[in-house]
């Protein structure tokens, strides 16, 4: 698991407080990458790591369901 910050010229809506930034916190795993816009402010209030696992979870279940063509679940 690695977490770290990108900045990028595509500003978007901070997810704590809407306000327009580049910057992100980008959280790592088994090489899927997840991208959260956050400002200066609430980029050390965000736990990235927290709120990707359950996300993750069910992501690669998914991609393990469609892989083995078991559609069923």
């Amino acid at each position: 698991m690695k977490v770290w910050s990108s900045f990028s010229s595509e500003s978007r809506k901070c997810r704590g407080c809407d306000v327009k930034t580049g910057n992100y916190k980008v959280y790592d795993q088994s090489e899927i990458a997840i991208r959260i816009p956050l400002c200066d402010d609430c980029y050390g209030k965000v736990d990235v790591e927290k709120l990707s696992k359950p996300f993750l979870t069910t992501l690669r279940k998914a991609i393990g369901i469609q892989v083995n063509g078991d559609l069923s679940q």
